[in-house]
């Protein structure tokens, strides 16, 4: 077996590592020197296996059972053997960034996924909505360096994306189609910090970014750059990142290419992993927006986020303040100074195959529309994984009453605004919500979903004025119930499915004289 010399590498990457890199290919094909040359007396060489050699029958588990009364067959992993066809999730090819393609050092990835939902629900008011749609979302990732433990000296990543949608309204019942570039950005290994590895790295082009763990304030892909990196044995992650927003396709929701939002994020984050407890990873987070592409709006969130384990407790929350000033808003009729706090806490405790879950969330809500103060909450472009989002009826849908939006698809405030498309508001009624819901993995196919949600205005005042009505701080309960099926035992294969209920309570009943809503979807999700 031949024998591999190490190869020194430059401390600093960024332009003179990726001019170097093709030299440095050169030198790790080139032959070893004789042994004479190389070893002090008394030194002898070990040959070592080529890193990239075939992988050889395995199950990390093997044949064994549970403590689980739903399960009626065995349980395994998925069994990594040796030659597989190309098709193969764990058989190894160079398309998928297993196997280098040139040289040792040069990697390349590719993927596509494909995601389609099949979603039926009521509208609150009155009538329904069937809404269909597939994504197809194709990937390119270009990367050169030895990723074991260093992050790659330079990386280029590209993908596209295309929409089919038909929706009764959203889409007037046609079918519409769009395409887009998702992402596209470049990533530099500017300066490594031996001997743990730290490193700092920049990245630029459209990249997805997320300011927390839970997606409260912002999460999206946009044009921006973000300079990233680790210290002190990577106990401490930070990030310094810019956006630039582009616009959204109203149907699609992908990004507009070139046509700028007037909407501009500067935001830093500094993680420790750890703290307090060991599992338990703290974020420190401030986020400037700027929006001006219809009225001034300011903004400054300054944000306290943990996550992790607490002894057997899996815990997360988020604390936030928001200040700043919004020179025209709608609501209000005049420019008002920004003062709004969100909290939220979620706890789960495991107990073998499934696990219970409880949660809480404010967000703070304004008390009068004209007195220069916006004391409500809302986060910029939210998505929130928390209380059970996903397949809740609040949650997954748009609130459109009367031609006045109550709140977004897949975001959980009720901020009387367009989330795609509008500056963030705070003059709206808040949020208090409380959830318990249950989690059971049936086998490493089934998962299990139950949830329950109480839902309350925290303040009524910009219902009223919106509505012309006086409204009831009770939204209702929402009742929801899905099932995950992943047929290969890993993620490449997803069916997921749910049916949800909200029922109203006298503040939804105000405005829409709304009955018991129902949801259901159907999503399938193939990735290669």
């Amino acid at each position: 077996m031949p024998c591999v010399p190490s190869i020194a590498r430059p401390r600093f990457g960024g332009l003179a590592a990726f001019l170097a890199s093709a030299a440095v290919v050169q030198a790790q094909e080139s032959p070893p020197p004789p042994p004479s040359q190389e070893l002090p007396p008394g030194a002898r060489l070990e040959p070592v296996e080529n890193r990239y050699f075939a992988l050889p029958d395995y199950d990390r588990y093997g044949q064994r059972g549970r403590l689980n009364p739903f399960n009626v067959g065995e349980i395994g992993e998925y069994p990594i053997v040796g030659a597989r066809p190309w098709w193969d999730p764990y058989g190894q090819n160079m398309l998928k960034g297993d196997l280098p393609i040139w040289g040792e050092n040069t990697f390349l990835r590719i993927d596509a996924v494909s995601a389609s939902v099949f979603d039926r629900h009521d509208f609150a008011g009155d009538g329904k909505e069937t809404d269909v749609k597939s994504d197809l979302f194709l990937s390119f990732d270009l990367q050169y360096g030895d990723t074991v433990f260093r992050p790659p000296t330079w990386r280029a990543r590209v993908t596209i994306a295309h929409e089919i949608r038909n929706a009764d309204v959203a889409t007037n019942g046609t079918a519409e189609n769009d395409d887009a570039l998702q992402e596209a950005f470049g990533e530099v290994l500017l300066a490594e910090f031996d001997p743990h590895f730290d490193f700092l790295s920049l990245r630029a082009g459209r990249q997805a970014f997320a300011s927390d763990f839970r997606k409260f304030v912002f999460a999206d892909a946009n044009d921006g750059a973000r300079l990233f990196g680790s210290w002190e044995k990577n106990r401490y992650q930070y990030d310094v990142a810019y956006f630039d927003l582009a616009k959204k396709d109203k149907f699609s929701n992908f990004n507009q290419t070139g046509n700028a939002r007037n909407q501009e994020i500067l935001t830093g984050d500094v993680f420790m992993q750890d703290a307090i407890w060991r599992g338990y990873t703290l974020e420190g987070t401030a986020l400037w927006v700027t929006d001006h592409d219809v009225r001034n709006v300011d903004l400054l969130y300054l944000g306290l986020n943990g996550q992790g384990h607490i002894g057997r407790f899996e815990v997360s929350h988020a604390l936030y303040q928001a200040i700043g000033h919004d020179a025209g808003n709608p609501i209000a009729g005049r420019s008002v100074d920004v003062s709004g706090q969100m909290a939220a806490l979620e706890v789960a405790y495991p107990v073998d195959w499934w696990k219970v879950v409880t949660s809480g969330l404010y967000a703070s809500g304004d008390g009068g529309t004209g007195n220069g103060t916006a004391h409500g909450f809302d986060g910029v472009f939210d998505n929130p994984d928390f209380a059970g989002a996903a397949f809740g009826f609040w949650d997954r849908s748009n609130f459109v009453i009367g031609g006045q939006r109550l709140k977004n698809g897949n975001s959980l405030y009720p901020n009387l605004r367009t989330k795609n498309f509008d500056a963030p508001n705070f003059v709206n009624p808040g949020l208090f919500l409380l959830h318990a819901g249950w989690e059971g993995a049936l086998s490493n196919q089934w998962t299990v979903f139950a949830d329950s949600l109480f839902l309350r205005f925290v303040n009524t005042d910009s219902l009223d004025q919106q509505f012309a009505t006086s409204v009831g701080s009770n939204i209702g309960i929402d009742l929801s119930l899905a099932a995950q099926y992943r047929p290969l035992g890993i993620d490449n294969v997803i069916f997921t499915s749910g049916v949800s209920a909200l029922l109203p309570g006298d503040g939804l009943r105000d405005i829409a004289g709304s009955g018991t809503l129902f949801g259901f979807f159907v999503t399938a999700t193939f990735a290669f």
